[in-house]
């Protein structure tokens, strides 16, 4: 396994504890977020390889973390993944138009996120 640094924002502490855990027992570095407002910053100091976005949040939703991240960092190599329960066409047409390179649906299981890391899927 090649360690990452994944920036994960999602307003859920319960999923982001579970999520960030089982990143970091992966033997990847973690930078755990709940609101999408502290994102810009975090990506400049921390610099992660990965963004995993929930989508539903309240405060500023996935989509709009995924477009402030692609103008204020436009030549950046960061893969932006949004997280949701939902997966609909509709939904897969807004997180790629929103700029996002992947998207997984919850539960997001330790496969999904190693192939994910890996750079396989």
């Amino acid at each position: 396994v090649v360690p990452r640094r994944v920036l994960l924002i999602d307003d859920n502490n319960d999923v982001r504890t579970a999520l960030a855990a089982l990143l970091e027992a992966m033997g990847h570095e973690v930078c755990a977020l709940s609101d999408g407002h502290e994102v810009s910053a975090a990506v400049g100091s921390f610099r992660p390889h990965t963004v995993l976005i929930d989508l539903a949040m309240p405060k500023m939703n996935g989509y709009a973390v995924a477009r402030a991240l692609r103008e204020r960092y436009p030549d950046a190599v960061l893969q932006l993944v949004a997280l949701t329960g939902f997966g609909g066409p509709d939904e897969q047409q807004r997180i790629r138009e929103a700029g996002f390179d992947r998207h997984l649906l919850k539960p997001v299981s330790r496969e999904q996120l190693a192939t994910l890391l890996a750079g396989e899927g």
